[in-house]
């Protein structure tokens, strides 16, 4: 996908994440600060790349407290504020995306 998007890990600046599968890799390095844009919404996030068979992004919980975001799985929608405007987007889970 950070080729995808055309983004250049610094190698320099990198961090073991521990993924879902709880298996821990070391990622490629930090893409910076990347605008991300959520419905109509611009926000910024550190970005790191990792090695990945999937285009996928997930946001990290710096993003999630950045913007006190609250994930509603009942609901599967993440709710989210900027600049005191409130977002609500709809969950797609991989699942349902491959589809």
């Amino acid at each position: 996908m950070a080729d995808l998007l055309k983004l250049k890990p610094k190698p320099d600046k990198t961090m073991t994440v521990v993924a879902i599968d709880s298996i821990k890799q070391k990622s490629l390095g930090s893409a910076g600060l990347v605008t991300v844009k959520v419905m109509d919404q611009l926000t910024q996030v550190e970005m790191q790349i990792v090695q990945s068979k999937d285009q996928v992004v997930i946001l990290a919980m710096d993003w999630i407290q950045k913007y006190k975001a609250v994930i509603d799985m009942n609901e599967e929608r993440i709710i989210f504020r900027v600049d005191g405007r409130k977002f609500t987007i709809k969950l797609v889970s991989d699942v349902q995306a491959s589809k």
